[in-house]
């Protein structure tokens, strides 16, 4: 004599739900495995600009990119909340650690337009994962820029640099920027 165990009824939709759960998990995969640096309209976990509760609307973000470190080497921005680094009043590129011309690099793109505040200070934030080989690695840290003393004519453009100490073999994973204005030059929050 043998035992039979009946056969579970199947909900209606259950099946078509399961095809689903496991397209979207393969759609994932796939879009994680073939590019492990993705940029839509932010920047990757978080990103924007706040200036405690007024927007920035002067300073934005516009893009953000797997690069590499142009030559010359750009500028460095400071990293002392008391000196920051005065923006040119001519678009330009500069750097916000150690950069070797060539190597692999996250470039945020920032564009700053007419009628922003003269002498302002800005905090830029930054988050980046990346990986070497099987492991994985985070660095963070602010930067800080002030406006320019005079009011601008036009619209600049602003490409910052983070370099990852590489030429090759480093796999960008995410990246974050918040950018916010300080309450006055040398005083951020």
């Amino acid at each position: 004599m043998s035992l039979s165990v009946p056969a579970r009824p199947s909900r209606p939709g259950s099946r078509r739900w399961a095809l689903l759960v496991v397209g979207l998990a393969a759609l994932l995969a796939v879009g994680v495995v073939s590019a492990a640096f993705v940029v839509q309209s932010t920047s990757g976990r978080a990103g924007g600009v706040q200036s405690g509760l007024a927007f920035l609307t002067h300073w934005q973000q516009t893009g953000v990119v797997s690069s590499t470190t142009p030559t010359p080497v750009p500028g460095a921005l400071s990293t002392v909340v008391t000196a920051p680094t005065r923006l040119a009043a001519a678009s330009g590129s500069y750097r916000m650690n150690a950069a070797t011309a060539g190597h692999e690099a996250v470039e945020w793109i920032f564009s700053e337009s007419v009628g922003g505040t003269v002498n302002q200070e800005i905090e830029i934030q930054f988050v980046v994962e990346y990986a070497v080989g099987a492991g994985t690695d985070s660095t963070s840290g602010s930067v800080y820029v002030e406006s320019q003393a005079a009011a601008i004519a036009g619209s600049l453009t602003f490409d910052v640099y983070w370099d990852a100490g590489a030429a090759l073999g480093i796999t960008f994973v995410s990246e974050s920027e918040i950018s916010q204005a300080c309450s006055a030059v040398g005083t951020c929050p």
